[in-house]
């Protein structure tokens, strides 16, 4: 499982698909170009599934790890472990 590229920049336009704008920055009213951008909604997919697949993966190792160890007597799922098992696949 490779790196996850870096998400594609949007159009600045304030209903862009892609990346809503910053708070305070200048924005466009004319309407997302994303959409017309076939390389960017390329990369915008590329990225997407790229994202699904490494979430998928890391739900899955998570989910493995709970059912290889039981805890009887805490509880489960604590914050410290989810991130513990995050820090240790990346």
């Amino acid at each position: 499982m490779g790196d996850i590229r870096p998400k594609p920049s949007g159009c600045a336009d304030s209903g862009c698909l892609i990346q809503k704008p910053r708070k305070g920055s200048m924005v466009t009213n004319g309407g997302c170009r994303c959409i017309k951008n076939m390389v960017k909604m390329q990369e915008y997919i590329q990225y997407s599934e790229a994202t699904i697949e490494k979430l998928a993966a890391l739900i899955k190792d998570y989910f493995d790890y709970q059912r290889a160890r039981p805890v009887p007597h805490r509880a489960r799922n604590t914050k410290a472990e989810i991130l513990a098992l995050i820090q240790a696949k990346e």
